[in-house]
């Protein structure tokens, strides 16, 4: 899978894309689905689609899960990934303690682990687990682990290729109902022995929680219609009769005694192997133990009056597992309905996310893909961050160019009034035309002036002090009209009495 490398899918518990999920349980006889929806902090499951494998044609079981397949997948909304769970009875399962508490450190050493508890090699196997337990002060782990033979993994995939569908997930059923277990509040705080019993058509699946640690899981390849061939050959009458029977009456048709009898009897031998099945696993975790809940599920679980012979032969508390109990979680929501049927929380699990199995995916090795409409998401949101980056930069340049002509606009203007309070003769408004009439204003001043220069000009003065004393202004009549001083010289236009006195 390719990591989030700019933007993550999620952050904790809040998708950042919004993102529809097709959650799938395949089955012998039905193909069940679930859509649910993933955005910010709210998970909405939108629809349950249940398509049954035709039965009496010359196809096989691929082609006929196939069929079902095309046509769950024409009856869903456009979906973001494909989500799907193995049967257990693909699976081999171990439990491990390991000295560790951390995932990646568990990851780096599981297979060299369980390898000497196979069957077969690793490497004939694609290995995953889950953290069932932490013990923060051995700082340990145990974790249990699913081992799948490469070639029940590819029949799996091979079934949707064949729709040209491509899984994004593939974990385990019943990994994927613990995951369910642990969100129910009222389920997780269950103490000392649950049992999950899921009563299928063809199979029976079994797990084991002690103290809310998944420790066993077994397949029992009887089922339904194994119960129901049982009770047709003590009756005499046809399976899909006893079928028809067991859906509308269940164990309660108190008119036919001999019906009643029969089913009760196949049951009880039934459950006397389950009832094995559960004692195999006490023995493992210590004879004081004790299973107090049984949590029925499946089509089974639909059989009017099961839970009571389960609760009178064993003496222990049975009922149908609640999946609407998940809907305390303000932040699960179900659209368009308010039942979750009982034939889809495998596929319901399947599709949600869960803590404990965020990292299961069986889909690594070389079956791993490439995560498609991730990586496009991670490439457009590459370029929405490169633009938004370029846009900021474009736009603090843009707002102090601005600011910088605002300045300089500013300034203009107030040398502009200055030099107008100085020299009121300027009228002009362009700055560099008000400073050419201000410089010229200023030279010719400087030209008077400069003629009294104390370093330059003294002569000047020194001159007319000398003339004021030489002169006789009384006898000559002598009065001055104008006085005039340039750079180089100083011109005097007086009046005298008469051309004489201008003899000196």
């Amino acid at each position: 899978m390719i990591k989030d490398i700019f933007i993550p899918e999620k952050i904790g518990n809040y998708y950042i894309f919004p993102k529809r999920v097709i959650g799938f349980d395949v089955g012998k006889t039905h193909v069940n689905a679930t859509q649910v929806y993933l955005k910010g902090d709210t998970i909405t499951i939108e629809k349950f689609v249940e398509e049954k494998l035709e039965a009496g044609n010359n196809n096989n079981y691929a082609e006929r899960v196939a069929q079902a397949l095309k046509n769950v997948l024409a009856s869903v909304d456009h979906y973001n990934a494909l989500y799907s769970a193995i049967a257990s009875s693909s699976v081999i399962f171990r439990e491990i303690k390991l000295p560790f508490t951390v995932y990646e450190k568990i990851n780096m050493v599981v297979n060299f682990e369980v390898e000497p508890l196979l069957p077969f090699s690793a490497s004939d196997a694609i290995i995953d687990f889950i953290i069932t337990k932490t013990v923060p002060e051995e700082q340990g782990a145990e974790i249990l682990v699913a081992a799948v033979p490469k070639p029940q993994i590819a029949e799996h995939l091979q079934l949707f290729a064949a729709v040209e569908a491509n899984l994004q997930l593939l974990t385990v059923d019943f990994f994927a109902l613990y995951g369910m277990y642990k969100q129910i509040p009222e389920y997780a705080k269950l103490k000392d022995g649950v049992t999950l019993l899921d009563l299928g058509s063809n199979s029976t699946r079994i797990a084991y929680i002690h103290e809310g640690q998944l420790r066993f899981i077994r397949t029992l390849p009887k089922g339904i219609f194994n119960l129901a061939k049982g009770i047709s050959s003590i009756l005499n009458v046809q399976p899909a009769q006893v079928m028809e029977n067991l859906i509308r009456f269940g164990l309660e048709k108190q008119d036919n005694q001999e019906y009643v009898q029969a089913v009760t009897q196949e049951f009880t031998t039934f459950w006397n192997e389950i009832q094995f099945t559960l004692n195999s696993f006490i023995s493992q975790i210590g004879p004081q133990q004790v299973i107090n809940t049984i949590l029925l599920l499946g089509g089974g679980s639909e059989i009017k009056g099961l839970t009571a012979l389960i609760n009178n032969l064993s003496s222990i508390s049975c009922n149908r597992f609640d999946a609407t109990k998940l809907l305390e979680n303000k932040n699960i929501q179900l659209k368009h309905t308010t039942t979750i049927p009982s034939s889809s929380i495998m596929s319901l699990s399947t599709a949600l996310p869960f803590p404990i199995t965020k990292h299961f995916n069986l889909r690594k090795n070389e079956f791993s893909i490439i995560d498609k409409p991730l990586f496009n998401k991670q490439i457009i949101s590459a370029i929405i961050l490169a633009i938004v980056i370029i846009s900021s930069l474009l736009t603090h340049s843009f707002l102090q160019i601005r600011k910088l002509q605002y300045e300089v606009v500013t300034a203009e203007q107030e040398t502009i009034t200055a030099l107008k309070e100085r020299f009121k003769k300027i009228e002009g408004d362009r700055l560099d035309d008000v400073v050419d009439e201000a410089q010229k204003e200023v030279d010719q001043e400087e030209k008077l002036w400069f003629a009294f220069s104390a370093t330059v000009r003294t002569s000047f003065l020194e001159y007319l002090l000398e003339l004021t004393n030489k002169i006789d202004k009384e006898g000559l009549g002598f009065e001055i009209e104008k006085l005039t001083m340039t750079e180089d010289a100083i011109t005097l236009k007086a009046n005298v009495k008469d051309f004489e006195s201008l003899k000196l």
